[in-house]
């Protein structure tokens, strides 16, 4: 769950500069990749048939198509670490969804006393924590106030758009752990909807909107397929409360220009420019994918800058959107069959009736929403994070609604 260790890396940088460019920094899932597929063999049997080969095929596909894409400009190193981020956050998922059910609630709890101490810390100890990115992780964190927003955003141990991204979804993998626990369920429950009020603090518009829509979700499945219609007055008071806290516990100076940003068409502060301009980037950025999405059907590894630069972007990015974004790096056939199996994660989760299936309805709309608006396969914690969520609810079609646990 922690970051790569970047800032100790530098060793390694300038030691073998070409193989560091294709590796990335030290990371501990990195060298513990072959004891996680050692794991999973073992444990193979845990997982049904038809899913192994489904995972099978799709890290074939992941592979060749990625390969057909990055071929034409000399595999690029980005290219290259990123598939293979890809593949080891499935392996890591696979290695997590196959642990005993105490096992797999310690690491989740684990995580979130990862996630939320570096939160914490980071809110009320500054100071450790930039000590402890500029000798660890990374130094670019060290300094965790922004002079064109502002004010000190917080970042843990990561940077603020990952920091949200894993208050988002841990959270709804511990829910999915504690389902048969009544004390856990509320611990858990008590953390996602705090989700909301905490993605704001981090200043990520995105992952806010996905814990909204997401809690809602979760709230429908139980009163739709779970049979407790009655827990939609009780869970809709949560979100109004959750929403509520916003404005409480989280400062003006971060929420105003980040929530009203959305209507305002005259921003006075630099931090309502930066967020006014990145809204309206959106659809440019969007535009420009679509378009190497149709001229690339293997699609491109190496976009040409002409194109960012002709529509008004500054720059080279990603789509910032997460399936998007795998049809314009690995062309239609990847895309296709990436859009199949969130399709079929959201299905099974919808499927069953249980506790633990509302969970997973949450954290797969959590996923859904937010990647209408970012790409997070490319960075490992995160990989092995969807990968549990996308994972999770597709082992769990080949059981009977009530037996989908």
């Amino acid at each position: 769950m922690l970051p790569s260790w970047t800032a100790l890396s530098t060793f390694l940088t300038e030691a073998v500069p070409t193989l560091a460019r294709y590796l990335g920094p030290i990371n501990p899932l990195k060298f513990g990749a072959p004891l996680l597929m050692a794991w999973v063999w073992l444990r193979k049997d845990r997982i049904p048939a038809w899913v192994r080969k489904l995972l099978l095929a799709s890290v074939a596909a992941l592979v060749i198509c990625s390969a057909l894409a990055a071929a034409p400009c000399g595999f690029p190193p980005g290219a290259v670490r990123e598939a293979s981020v890809f593949v080891l956050g499935l392996v890591a998922s696979l290695a997590f969804l196959t642990l005993e059910r105490r096992d797999s609630e310690r690491v989740a709890f684990a995580w979130v006393a990862i996630v939320y101490g570096s939160f914490l810390l980071s809110a009320f100890f500054p100071s450790v924590t930039s000590w402890i990115n500029a000798h660890v992780f990374d130094p670019v964190r060290a300094n965790s106030f922004d002079p064109d927003l502002g004010y000190r955003v917080i970042v843990g141990f990561f940077d603020p758009a990952s920091m949200a991204k894993l208050i988002l979804w841990v959270p709804w993998i511990l829910l999915a752990t504690q389902a048969r626990s009544p004390k856990g369920w509320k611990v858990a429950l008590a953390l996602v909807l705090v989700t909301i009020p905490m993605t704001i603090a981090t200043t990520q518009r995105g992952p806010f909107v996905a814990a909204w829509v997401a809690f809602a979700a979760f709230a429908l499945h139980q009163a739709v397929r779970s049979g407790r219609p009655r827990a939609l007055i009780p869970l809709t008071s949560f979100l109004v409360a959750g929403t509520l806290a916003i404005f409480l516990v989280v400062p003006s100076s971060i929420w105003k220009p980040r929530l009203l940003s959305w209507f305002s068409s005259k921003p006075q502060t630099t931090a309502e420019k930066i967020s006014v301009k990145t809204i309206r980037d959106r659809p440019l950025l969007f535009g420009v994918s679509w378009k190497l999405v149709k001229e690339n059907p293997l699609g491109t590894a190496c976009p040409p800058e002409k194109v960012f630069l002709d529509a008004g972007l500054k720059e080279v990015q990603h789509s910032h959107n997460m399936l998007l974004e795998q049809f314009r790096i690995r062309g239609w056939l990847w895309g296709a069959w990436h859009l199949v199996l969130w399709l079929l994660a959201l299905a099974g989760s919808w499927r069953g009736r249980e506790r633990a299936d509302a969970a997973r309805f949450g954290a797969v709309v959590a996923c859904l929403v937010l990647g209408l608006v970012d790409h997070p396969w490319f960075v490992l914690n995160h990989a092995m994070l969807l990968g549990i969520i996308l994972v999770s609810p597709i082992m769990s079609l080949g059981k009977k609604p009530e037996e989908a646990l």
